[in-house]
């Protein structure tokens, strides 16, 4: 079981080989609807078993909601969801223990479980164990677009093979998640080879701030015409309440803004 976040709990647990693995998402306000649909596309895109470079494991990736909704509507208890895992051949892994896997968590899962760690399939260290995490990422992407936040991602390299192209609109709706699609061809070449190689992906957050940036613009100007005031006009340094003088000047000017923007 691990257990991420802050403002947001989110808990994963399960094995690969184990009846189901899960989430439970803890802090989601009550009251948001959940796109299931928009949801299952979501988790789709992760699941195994569509293409030459992923693992030929066929799962459907359906989530069973087993608390926090009520119809397609949190209701402010924890979230929980599960996914059943139905292709599973526990046997191919029966070695592990004595012989574990380079690049694989099988060594230091049974170091770490005194030889008794879960090996079929990885355990819980298994890439399966990203698909509740997708359920979370799923639903989190839906309340964030709600908010007019938009999170979108690309492969930027893999090995040596770099995607440059600026990343500007979201790549979901591609095979190959990279801006380039020619430079994805080869990408997907370099993901086939035996020997692993690394990669880096880029993620850009966006969200709608163009309404309250004249706001900032506003109060800008008037301290600006403070500082004009204050300093380069020598009347106004003169008297007992200057600064209350100067300081009242520049509060009227960046109301008188902020009214002027507000009201259209």
């Amino acid at each position: 079981m691990s257990r991420y976040g802050e403002f947001l709990h989110l808990t994963i647990f399960g094995q690969s080989h184990a009846p189901a693995i899960g989430m439970t998402l803890e802090g989601l306000p009550a009251g948001e609807t959940i796109d299931m649909d928009a949801l299952q596309a979501f988790l789709d895109r992760r699941a195994p078993g569509q293409n030459e470079w992923s693992t030929p494991r066929k799962e459907a990736d359906q989530p069973e909601f087993l608390s926090g909704l009520v119809g397609n509507v949190t209701c402010g208890a924890p979230l929980t969801a599960i996914i059943r895992n139905t292709n599973t051949r526990s046997g191919d892994y029966d070695g592990l223990s004595v012989v574990p896997r380079p690049g694989h968590a099988d060594y230091t899962a049974g170091v770490k479980y005194g030889g008794h760690a879960d090996f079929a399939g990885g355990g819980a260290f298994s890439g399966r164990l990203t698909a509740p995490l997708c359920i979370a990422g799923g639903i989190c992407l839906q309340l964030l677009k709600k908010q007019g936040i938009e999170v979108i991602s690309r492969i930027a390299s893999i090995g040596s093979v770099e995607d440059v192209t600026p990343l500007t609109v979201s790549t979901a709706d591609k095979p190959f998640p990279v801006v380039d699609d020619a430079v994805g061809e080869t990408m997907r070449a370099v993901s086939g080879v035996v020997e692993p190689v690394g990669g880096f992906i880029t993620i850009l957050i966006a969200g709608k701030i163009s309404p309250i940036l004249p706001y900032f613009l506003s109060f800008a100007a008037g301290a600006m015409l403070y500082v004009v005031v204050e300093e380069l006009i020598p009347e106004a340094q003169r008297g007992e309440h200057s600064n209350i003088g100067t300081i009242g000047t520049a509060f009227g000017f960046a109301l008188m803004m902020v009214l002027d923007v507000a009201l259209g």
